[in-house]
């Protein structure tokens, strides 16, 4: 029997493993080609727990890479443990991406590279290029992350095989990278207006195709539906006013603006604000979800409740909530997929890269308004939730993994033609 194609998955968590995930499944059941993951960081736990196969970083360590993982243990010494991640992967992913810099940039260079940037000074190609001529794809997905993810971009070009890149947003940054038309063979994106912006950028308009965010399939599904209502019933009684407040890390600094300074302590100083909200009706009630690279203390306080990521899924929350506030997560689109009202934070350095205001998906205010914006939000949520919808239709995956069929089956057809020469 002929083997099937077999396509490489690499994918970081939170957001970027949502969207590959029903992909997997998509492909999986039109049974073109088997699946496997590269989960980065974060991201293995939610594989695992999908029963799809995975590697990591640490299962392609050799012996010449005993000071990569000295590196990697020196790095992470003080570092936010956010979700679990195995010890030996935090060396490894750690060790092997600055050891790939220090190839690329000498050990001083890399050095001030990592304490001004941190993780998103990396870019391990060395290491992807590794790992692809060892396990050998038809083809590579990856999603819009400039760092390992990125990397396989490029190692896939160099090694001639297919890839295709999953846009989960508006691409304000990663277009830099995205856009050029030797990166990944197809492009897929949220909306027409965002392929005209690749287009306008250089690609092939081929090259570009709608398909919508895969991680956005299944919000609303019946049982998230049943089980947001449980959750929600679990509230303090007469808890009227629901807000979630989708959190993520504020790095120090930006991997593409130099000199562009954050403020780590900006999500704790926003939940302390909502926290003053929620406190001050009887009526009101605040659902705290970390990032999965994020720790948060549960407040212990009657009227906020603790949803890491590990207990629940961010559609049974949004089913449980009546709004979400964010910074800039991609928990905002999945809102307003489902119709809720989204109130955007400002203050990240990563504000430009999620313009939900100008985009009309948002409500924003500065920090220090957060009380008096959520509850202007309150007051207009059955205006505000009819308009800008995202209208989804639920088959994002499926056309995603159409277009990965289609790199395999022109490939097969290459392959054929040059056995026929």
């Amino acid at each position: 029997m002929k083997k099937r194609p077999l396509v490489l998955f690499v994918t970081y968590g939170g957001g970027h493993v949502s969207m590959v995930l029903p992909v997997m499944r998509a492909l999986a059941e039109q049974g073109v080609a088997d699946g496997l993951v590269l989960a980065l960081t974060s991201a293995a736990e939610a594989t695992r727990a999908a029963g799809m196969p995975t590697l990591q970083f640490k299962d392609f360590l050799m012996e010449a890479d005993a000071q990569a993982l000295t590196w990697g243990a020196e790095l992470a010494v003080g570092l936010d443990p956010g979700g679990r991640v195995d010890p030996l992967e935090t060396r490894a992913y750690l060790g092997l991406s600055f050891q790939d810099s220090v190839f690329a940039h000498g050990l001083t260079q890399a050095k001030a590279m990592y304490a001004q940037y941190g993780r998103h000074c990396f870019l391990p190609v060395p290491t992807l290029r590794r790992i692809l001529q060892k396990v050998q794809p038809d083809a590579v997905v990856i999603t819009n992350s400039p760092r390992a993810e990125r990397a396989a971009g490029i190692a896939a070009r160099e090694l001639g095989i297919s890839a295709l890149c999953i846009n989960s947003m508006f691409a304000i940054d990663e277009i830099a990278w995205l856009g050029k038309p030797n990166f990944c063979d197809v492009v897929c994106v949220l909306s027409e207006s965002i392929r005209q912006n690749f287009v306008a950028s250089g690609r092939l308009p081929e090259e570009v195709v709608v398909t919508g965010n895969p991680a956005f399939d299944e919000l609303a599904r019946d049982d998230f539906k049943h089980a947001g209502r449980l959750r929600r019933a679990q509230l303090p009684a007469g808890a009227s006013q629901v807000l979630l407040w989708a959190s993520q890390p504020e790095y120090v600094s930006h991997p593409t603006a130099p000199g562009l300074q954050g403020d780590p302590n900006l999500p704790r100083r926003i939940l302390a604000q909502m926290l003053k909200w929620a406190g001050a009706m009887p009526n009101r009630h605040l659902l705290i979800r970390p990032h999965p690279n994020e720790q948060i203390q549960d407040p212990h306080v009657p009227y906020a409740t603790l949803v890491p990521p590990s207990l629940c899924e961010v559609a049974v929350a949004l089913h449980a909530c009546d709004a979400v506030a964010t910074m800039t997560s991609t928990v905002s689109l999945e809102a307003r997929a489902l119709g809720l009202s989204v109130l955007q934070v400002r203050g990240s350095i990563f504000d430009h890269s999620m313009p939900l205001a100008i985009m009309g998906f948002a409500r924003e205010c500065k920090v220090e308004q957060v009380p008096q914006a959520i509850e202007a939000l309150f007051g207009q949520l059955a205006v505000l939730s009819s308009a800008t919808a995202l209208q989804h239709k639920g088959n994002a995956a499926r056309r995603v993994a159409q277009q990965i069929e289609k790199l395999l089956m022109r490939d097969q057809l290459k392959s054929t033609t040059a056995d026929l020469d």
